[in-house]
């Protein structure tokens, strides 16, 4: 009875003056909240009225408290509250949609929530000026709701029994407590079986003893989350006690907010909803509207305005005027910071912070904007291609273009060629398509592909056609040209030089001259790179600059011509310091060139590595064309591999020790011999197997048995004779024109003679 009485002290009817409702702000990822303190009891409405929305408490006493709720609430979401008539009208400032519950009997909460309604919304009615039906008191301040039925009279607070009274005495007029216990118990019950109310059954006592815990529950959220967060349900929980659900409550479907693989919550989809941005109009007929707007009458910038402006430039592709509108919201929430990082990304600039990190494999736009907030895409980063064609297609014309061909180039560096092809497609039919940027892309994926010709002609095309192409492109241009074959054109270089004044003392300036001197190197014009070297060498790393200096003179010694080559040796323009593998390699032109003595001098330093065992090589084969065997045998002491051998052999020939020369190049019993080595050395067995016929023949003649006999008694037999004697002097008359050596005539002879 006691709580009956209570809950009867609530409800019923009470002579005052205007009540204030206070209200608090708050601001989350997702939505905006006020929570307002209303009689307990009031019978409040929300609904649409024109533009904006209208809480209508039912009663014309109220005083709504508006001081204060702007502190803590940017004006993105409500751009406005004003109260007229009796009701509470706030306006949106957003494409967003309102809800209102009970978070408990004295506290209305209502969320201005970010995209657009739910189908089945019920505050999107029009809120219409009827009032419903009330049992009103006789004094009219104050009415109860219709669910309860009244007590006869209003007898006010004053007159309700002190619990500690005396009960036995009589009240008069009082109230009939028991019929109006039983109409609030059979209410209730009612609204229970209707699915209305349902109880909670640990909800504590309110009149349990001192030192229980009978706190009252905390109040509703209202503070900002941290960018990133995921934002509570609109619809907090209700407090221990009686929950009211309606029957579109209940049948109301429950989506689930998209997510990622690693469970990530997806960003609101409609943060990054571009294309709803604008109207299709032009660009000045949508800017003005809203920049008229921009400012209250009190000159004071309204964010909901400012924000709207930023999207605006977005969806236009003004990266950094939308940076300035949204500093001009002076707001920060979730939407204020994607905004952000999407500004940058249209700019083709990197975005400022990681808002995107993670949310590359979320099946909605947002996947989009994650691939493009990354520097390149890796390989098996879990990204839906279909996904992001068909949100590449939902994007502005005025993004589609440069945006399409940064798709087009995630997709290339991955070598997913169909996609990135797909995706110049598409960026072809915007308005802000990149030319350069779609045939770099073009071009890589032909190279890919192995067609080298259309790959270089459409760069080659590119880079004639527009100044501003890409200095690294350009540089990869060149290589691929001369990996080729390909002549660079001269105009081609030009414009390296001219790129690489703009750059200078930037990494970009060096890899641009590198490309320059490959070029000249590999045209042949050995001497315009020498120079390019001398002139701008020193913007080059010491060691840079001498593997470009090495490369130029290994090729100008390997394929000018002699008179070419001469010249520019004795000319006096090579560096003066070269390395080691330069100078072997205009040592071994020279030797070959006949001019052993300056080879010489251009190996009288000492080397390293594997320059060093190629010197020695060099230094062997310079002593034996000068005829100093004896220098050649000890540049090539210890060497014992098959040029080293060759050497040795070459050495102790020149000396005149044939045998030792025969036991050099003979060493290994798998090496074959040189004929000439096995004659000059005797080894006559060796040449019975020698390719060389006329050696062969020597061999075998000498070592033919001896065939005595009668002298020759008929006349053939003398011929015979004869012609072996012929035979014999003509094959010694051959030995002598191939081993013109006096000292071996005689030997010659006689080997050569029948025995």
């Amino acid at each position: 009875m006691r709580r009956a009485l209570a809950l009867a002290a609530t409800l019923l009817p009470l002579a005052v003056l205007a009540e204030p409702v206070t209200i608090r702000s708050g601001e989350h990822d997702r939505f905006s909240r006020l929570v307002l303190s209303i009689p307990e009891g009031a019978d409040w409405r929300l609904g649409r009225d024109g533009t904006g929305y209208v809480l209508d408490l039912g009663r014309a006493d109220l005083e709504f408290d508006l001081g204060g709720i702007f502190e803590r609430l940017p004006e993105n979401r409500i751009a406005d509250l004003s109260v007229l008539n009796g009701r509470l009208r706030l306006e949106p400032g957003c494409r967003c949609h309102s809800r209102a519950f009970l978070w408990q009997s004295d506290r209305l909460v209502i969320d201005l929530i970010d995209g657009p309604p739910p189908e089945d919304s019920e505050f999107e009615a029009e809120l219409t000026s009827e009032v419903p039906v009330r049992v009103s008191a006789e004094t009219g301040s104050s009415q109860l709701p219709t669910v309860f039925p009244p007590p006869a009279r209003d007898p006010g607070l004053g007159a309700l029994p002190d619990p500690i009274e005396d009960r036995s005495q009589t009240q008069p007029q009082g109230p009939d407590l028991a019929e109006f216990e039983r109409s609030i118990v059979e209410s209730l019950g009612r609204a229970a079986s209707q699915g209305l109310l349902s109880p909670a059954l640990d909800r504590p006592d309110p009149s349990a003893a001192p030192g229980t815990d009978a706190r009252p529950p905390p109040e509703p959220e209202t503070e900002g989350r941290h960018a990133g967060e995921a934002p509570p349900e609109p619809d907090i929980p209700h407090t221990p006690g009686l929950t009211a659900r309606t029957t579109k409550d209940l049948s109301r479907p429950q989506v689930p907010e998209p997510v990622t693989a690693a469970g990530l919550t997806c960003i609101d989809a409609a943060d990054v909803d571009v294309a709803t941005w604008g109207d299709g109009r032009p660009f000045h007929d949508q800017i003005a509207p809203i920049r008229a707007s921009l400012s209250s009458e009190r000159d004071r910038i309204l964010p909901e305005e400012a924000l709207r402006l930023a999207r605006l430039y977005v969806h236009f592709g003004f990266g950094r005027e939308a940076l300035e509108a949204l500093r001009l919201s002076q707001g920060r929430s979730h939407a204020h910071d994607v905004l952000h990082a999407l500004s940058h990304i249209v700019d083709g600039q990197p975005a400022p912070t990681r808002i995107f990190a993670g949310q590359i494999d979320c099946p909605t736009d947002v996947a989009l904007w994650a691939l493009l907030a990354e520097p390149e895409l890796e390989s098996g980063a879990g990204v839906s291609a279909p996904r992001i064609l068909q949100s590449l297609r939902r994007l502005p014309p005025a993004l589609r273009g440069h945006l399409g061909t940064e798709v087009a180039a995630r997709f290339a560096g991955i070598g997913e060629d169909g996609t990135a092809e797909t995706a110049l497609a598409i960026a072809r039919q915007g308005y802000t398509v990149d030319q350069t940027g779609t045939g770099l892309v073009a071009a890589d994926v032909e190279a890919r592909r192995g067609e080298i010709d259309a790959a270089l002609e459409t760069l080659g095309d590119l880079a004639g056609a527009d100044p501003r192409m890409p200095p690294e492109r350009l540089v990869g241009l060149i290589d691929l040209m001369i990996e080729e074959g390909r002549p660079v054109p001269p105009d081609l270089l030009t414009l390296a030089a001219a790129h690489r004044f703009e750059s200078k003392d930037s990494p970009v300036a060096e890899a641009l001259l590198s490309a320059e001197i490959r070029a000249l190197v590999a045209a042949g014009r050995y001497e315009d790179g020498l120079a390019l070297i001398d002139a701008e060498g020193r913007d080059l790393p010491a060691e840079l600059r001498s593997d470009h200096a090495t490369q130029a003179i290994i090729a100008l010694s390997d394929n000018a011509e002699e008179g070419r080559f001469l010249s520019v040796v004795f000319s006096g323009s090579l560096p003066v310091e070269l390395s080691d593998r330069a100078e072997n390699a205009l040592a071994r032109r020279l030797l070959a060139l006949g001019f052993a003595e300056v080879a010489r001098a251009r190996l009288a330093g000492p080397a390293r590595h594997e320059a060093a065992r190629e010197r020695r090589y060099l230094r062997a084969e310079i002593a034996i064309a000068l005829a100093e065997p004896g220098a050649g045998l000890r540049a090539l002491r210890g060497m014992t591999d098959d040029r080293a051998l060759a050497l040795v052999a070459r050495a102790h020939a020149l000396e005149g020790d044939h045998l030792a020369a025969l036991g050099a190049a003979g060493a290994r019993p798998d090496r074959p011999i040189a004929p000439e080595t096995a004659w000059r050395a005797g080894a006559w067995l060796r040449l019975h197997n020698s390719s060389d016929p006329l050696l062969r023949t020597v061999a075998e003649r000498r070592d033919a048995p001896a065939r005595p006999g009668p002298a020759p008694e008929t006349l053939a037999e003398s011929q015979a004779l004869l012609d072996e004697a012929d035979r014999t002097r003509a094959l010694v008359k051959e030995l002598l024109t191939r081993f013109a050596v006096e000292s071996t005539t005689t030997t010659l002879t006689e080997a050569a003679a029948p025995n």
